[in-house]
C-alpha cells in the first residue's frame, strides 16, 4: 500500500501548492483512488508535478461534505467520466458554516449530487469499496458507531439545512477509511482526513468491527486548528487528553495533517513523542 498527500495546509517544498484542504492518493490491491478532493483543483496540479495520473482512477472517496474536502470533485469527475464516488448518504444535505455574523454555504450543494447521482455509491455505516464491479480487497469506509462526547471536535460552527431551518450538524455523515495492507490478522491503517467525531471513537469503532485489530498507523486531521494553524479551536487540555487516550489505546504511528494545526500538534507531541509525526503535501507513506 502506498499513500501520498496530494494537498494539505503545509509543504516542505515550494514546488507544490498548499491550501486549507485535504486529499490523499492511494495505491492498494491493484486499485488507485483518492480520498477527498481538497478545496480546489490544485490537487490535479500537484499530482501532475508528482507524475501521478489522476485521469485513470479506480474510484474516489468523499469522507465529508465540506469546502476543504470537495473543491476538486468537479475536476476529478471531468478527468474520470465514469468514476464511482463512495460516500455516506447524508453528505447529500445542504451544509452551512455559522461564522458568528453570517451563515454561509459549505461544501457541495444538493444539486451537485442530483446531477452526478449515477456516480455515487451511498452507504449508511459500512461499505467495502469496489472497482469495475468487484470489491477491492481490504478497503472499507465507515462512520463512527462508537461515540463518546468527550472526544468529539470542539468546533461547532457546522450546520445542516432541513425544512428551511438550520440545525446543528450531528456529524453522522463524517466517515473514514480502513485499509488492510496485507492479511487482516496483521493489522490495518485508518485514514480520517477530518476526525470531528474524535479519533479515540474512530479507533473504538474499528476495534468493534474487527475485534482487537492491530492499528498499524493512523493518518488524521484532528480538527483542532483555530483561525490559523497556530491557533486552537479547543483548550490545550483537550489536545493533551486526546493524545493520552491514543497512547493508552496502543496504536501504531500517528500522522497528523490538515485540520490538526501546528499548535495542537505541538501539544500532543509532548505526550506522544516520536509516535506522532506530521504528514505534509507531497509526502509518501508505504506499508
Amino acid at each position: 500500500m502506498k499513500l501520498i498527500t496530494l494537498i494539505e495546509n503545509t509543504s516542505e517544498t515550494e514546488k507544490l501548492q498548499i491550501e486549507n484542504g485535504i486529499s490523499f492518493y492511494v495505491e492498494h490491491a491493484g486499485a488507485n483512488f483518492v480520498i477527498d478532493f481538497g478545496a480546489s483543483d490544485r490537487l490535479m496540479k500537484n499530482a501532475s508535478k508528482m507524475q501521478i495520473n489522476l485521469s485513470r482512477l479506480s474510484f474516489a472517496v468523499l469522507t465529508r461534505n465540506d469546502d476543504t474536502c470537495t473543491g476538486g470533485a468537479y475536476a476529478v469527475i471531468r478527468a474520470n467520466p465514469g468514476i464511482k464516488l463512495f460516500a455516506q448518504r447524508e453528505v447529500k444535505n445542504d451544509y452551512y458554516i455559522n461564522s458568528g455574523v453570517f451563515t454561509v454555504p459549505n461544501g457541495l450543494p444538493v444539486k451537485f449530487f442530483d446531477k452526478y447521482a449515477d456516480h455515487f455509491v451511498l452507504y449508511n455505516t459500512f461499505q467495502q469499496c469496489a472497482a469495475n464491479g468487484k470489491y477491492v480487497d481490504g478497503v472499507y469506509l465507515m462512520t463512527a458507531e462508537y461515540y463518546d462526547e468527550r472526544w468529539s471536535s470542539r468546533e461547532k460552527s457546522s450546520l445542516v439545512r432541513h425544512g428551511g431551518k438550520y440545525i446543528k450538524d450531528d456529524l453522522y455523515a463524517d466517515s473514514f477509511c480502513v485499509i488492510f495492507p496485507g492479511e487482516e490478522k496483521d493489522g490495518c491503517i485508518i485514514v480520517a482526513p477530518a476526525a470531528r467525531t474524535g479519533l479515540p471513537n474512530i479507533v473504538a469503532t474499528v476495534r468493534e468491527n474487527w475485534v482487537n485489530v492491530n492499528v498499524l498507523a493512523i493518518i488524521c486531521g484532528f480538527e483542532m486548528a483555530g483561525k490559523t494553524q497556530k491557533h486552537l479551536n479547543c483548550s490545550p487540555d483537550f489536545c493533551a487528553e486526546t493524545a493520552d487516550a491514543l497512547r493508552r489505546l496502543n496504536v501504531g504511528q500517528i500522522y497528523a495533517c490538515h485540520s490538526t494545526g501546528q499548535r495542537a500538534y505541538d501539544v500532543m507531541k509532548e505526550t506522544l513523542s516520536s509516535q506522532l509525526q506530521y504528514l505534509r503535501t507531497g509526502e509518501m507513506l508505504e506499508f
